[in-house]
């Protein structure tokens, strides 16, 4: 049967399991009944397009994006169908165009919201909010005004489920289905907040809470509802040794602690925090955020615990406490260099992570041998692993740090290996059942880097020395070095340098292309720098952006390179800064629509910006292969979004 002549219930159900927005235009883009099909087109939404971003609790950055540079005219409905259900209330709504605005914000707003953001709150905003019953969600943010967020009438929200508040203070009402609340006081008020005025074990379908500021409440026994079973705390106390005995349904808790400010009693003697009859408890987190004094602080954990992250050097495990059930461990080296928890109490551990190694790993650290995923962060320049035994079963080892050391023999039980070389005996040794490699290449000595089986990345015949299934490449390298690519890598990872020498005709700017790290006798004799295998490219684009002119945060990305060169579908472009630290990444769908890519569909996955570019032909060579012009993108990494970005056939301006 034809795709025509089903029904939009059919279609709308084929549409719902497409997991990529770019794929759902790509399928409406097919055909005109598809296309003009408007009553279909009103009950399709596109996925992960939010006007709130619930991590950060606020307006969402890839939102305005998404709006301000959607060019889609005939899919705007689309659009507009997805964010149906959110709500904002906003100071102004200068960020959004004048033909969404009447969707998300509160004037001509059908009562349909179940997700709403109170922005800039002050006494007279929640009061509309208490006029949309449907709410299930609510974020409200208290950006200047000094009091308090009140909230004691939340009870008219018969349906809300889940709260988050970021302020200098509030005041809750009792509400008998709420689930989840998140709770950020001021720094400067939480010392001085105390939350057992909230009466939080009112809250009797409480299941998550969260406190994203620093409290200096002493918890009492019964403080918390006891029908928690996800619990984020951020303390400048030790809480009592029985504090956390009633809340026997927790399955999740994180304790973040900052000793700064610990009294004379809590450094000087030891201390207890008892979680042994939380039978429910599957994973714990407890990490040391500052300190200013040596403390200690014993914990007995449950026969429960599957997940157990130790980040502190002050923090030691009962040994009376025995986790047979631990599969993923989190853990310093000088926790196990003084035995502050053993290895040996968890024989069905698969997941071991180490950090701050700062010595030699001792050979009475025994690995236990159900290990499967091993890392260790090495932060010296010397040999640390030489008398570690790697367990027979590992499949998973990275190895993380600015100096190399070979591990001869690596085991051949590996499917991913992570590790930093200065030498290329590596790649003669790789085990046959490796599926992923990253490799962080520190030295300006490799002017090429070529795999046993990658002479010619044309040719199909792997060497018996190449892992036959190895189709994961990362590479982040320092300097201009070439690489031939094994035939069968699909994914691909490149970080690039900006081209030294740019053309008269090139922007003026740092100009990043894959050309830098492709062999040029490849790139002069063949219209394929790439495997036709690689469809997944990812390049990293660091900077050290420390200067001030606006022409020092801009850069371009040859993008015609990619288009015409590769068979590449999905670009993500990785722009980072070296010196604060800040990463955005550009998610790329290509979809070539023709056999001479003179027009191409280009979308950015996460905003939905693009559209089709019309390549602009410069000439017909004698060998008949087409050549276009230049296409520069474009990225400001000053922009107020992290996500805008335009391309050009010409130099930026």
């Amino acid at each position: 049967m034809s795709i025509f002549k089903l029904s939009n219930l059919l279609l709308l159900q084929i549409i719902t399991d497409i997991e990529d927005n770019v794929d759902i235009i790509c399928l409406l883009l097919t055909c005109k009944h598809l296309y003009h099909n408007s009553s279909l087109k009103r009950l399709i939404r596109f996925k992960g397009i939010k006007v709130i971003d619930t991590r950060n609790r606020d307006v969402s950055k890839q939102f305005i994006a998404t709006v301000n540079h959607f060019n889609l005219n005939s899919f705007k409905d689309i659009l507009v169908n997805s964010v149906a259900d959110q709500h904002t209330l906003l100071p102004d709504s200068n960020d959004y165009p004048n033909w969404i605005q009447d969707y998300i914000t509160e004037e001509n707003r059908v009562n349909k919201s179940n997700i709403a953001l109170v922005n800039y709150y002050d006494s007279k905003s929640i009061i509309p909010i208490y006029e949309i019953p449907s709410i299930e969600t609510l974020y409200i943010n208290q950006h200047h005004h000094s009091n308090k967020v009140d909230l004691s009438s939340i009870s008219l929200l018969p349906h809300l489920q889940r709260l988050s508040v970021r302020s200098h203070g509030m005041q809750l009402g009792h509400h008998s289905s709420l689930k989840s609340l998140v709770l950020g006081i001021n720094d400067t008020y939480a010392r001085r907040f105390d939350i057992t005025d909230l009466e939080l074990n009112q809250l009797v379908s409480l299941t998550e809470l969260t406190f994203k500021s620093f409290i200096e409440t002493n918890l009492e026994y019964d403080i918390f509802p006891s029908s928690l079973t996800s619990l984020t705390l951020r303390m400048i106390r030790i809480p009592a040794r029985d504090a956390f005995l009633p809340l026997t349904s927790l399955v999740h808790f994180k304790l973040i602690m900052d000793g700064s400010e610990f009294s004379q009693d809590e450094v000087e003697h030891q201390q207890f925090i008892d979680l042994s009859s939380l039978n429910n408890l599957k994973s714990f987190k407890f990490k040391e955020n500052e300190s200013a004094a040596e403390y200690n602080i014993e914990i007995s954990l449950p026969l429960s615990i599957n997940t157990l992250i130790l980040l502190s050097t002050y923090i030691q495990i009962s040994s009376q406490s025995k986790m047979p059930f631990l599969e993923k461990l989190y853990v310093y080296h000088s926790l196990l260099i003084d035995e502050r928890i053993r290895l040996s109490s968890s024989p069905s551990l698969k997941k071991l992570v180490i950090y701050d190694c700062y010595s030699m790993i001792s050979s009475t650290i025994i690995i236990p041998k159900s290990v499967e995923k091993l890392t260790i962060h090495n932060e010296t320049d010397h040999y640390i692993l030489g008398q570690v035994v790697f367990p027979p079963s590992l499949t998973h080892l990275s190895i993380i740090g600015n100096f190399y050391e070979p591990v001869k023999p690596l085991p051949e039980s590996l499917i991913k290996l992570k590790q930093t070389v200065t030498e290329s005996s590596l790649l003669l040794s790789l085990p046959q059942h490796l599926r992923r490699l990253h490799l962080q290449i520190n030295v300006s000595s490799f002017k090429h880097l070529a795999f046993p089986s990658s002479s010619n990345h044309n040719n199909n015949n792997n060497s018996d020395n190449y892992p036959p299934h190895l189709e994961t490449l990362n590479f982040n390298i320092k300097g201009y070095s070439t690489i031939d690519i094994p035939p069968i890598t699909k994914y691909l990872s490149l970080s690039l340098e900006p081209n030294p020498k740019p053309g008269p005709n090139d922007p003026q700017l740092p100009i990043y292309s894959i050309s830098s790290r492709i062999p040029i006798t490849i790139t002069d004799q063949s219209q394929q720098w790439l495997p036709v295998n690689t469809t997944h490219l990812t390049c990293g684009i660091p900077r050290d952006l420390r200067r001030n002119s606006e022409k020092d945060w801009v850069v371009a990305f040859r993008l015609d390179e990619v288009i015409n060169h590769t068979t590449v579908r999905y670009l993500s472009l990785n722009f980072s800064n070296r010196y604060s630290k800040v990463n955005t990444t550009l998610q790329f769908s290509i979809q070539r629509l023709d056999s001479d890519n003179k027009n191409v569909l280009v979308l950015e996955r996460q905003t939905l910006a693009g559209g089709i570019i019309t390549q602009r032909r410069k000439s017909i060579n004698t060998l008949q292969q087409k050549e276009f012009y230049p296409i520069y993108l474009y990225y400001n990494s000053k922009s107020l979004s992290p996500f805008e970005f335009r391309w050009s056939f010409t130099s930026f301006k």
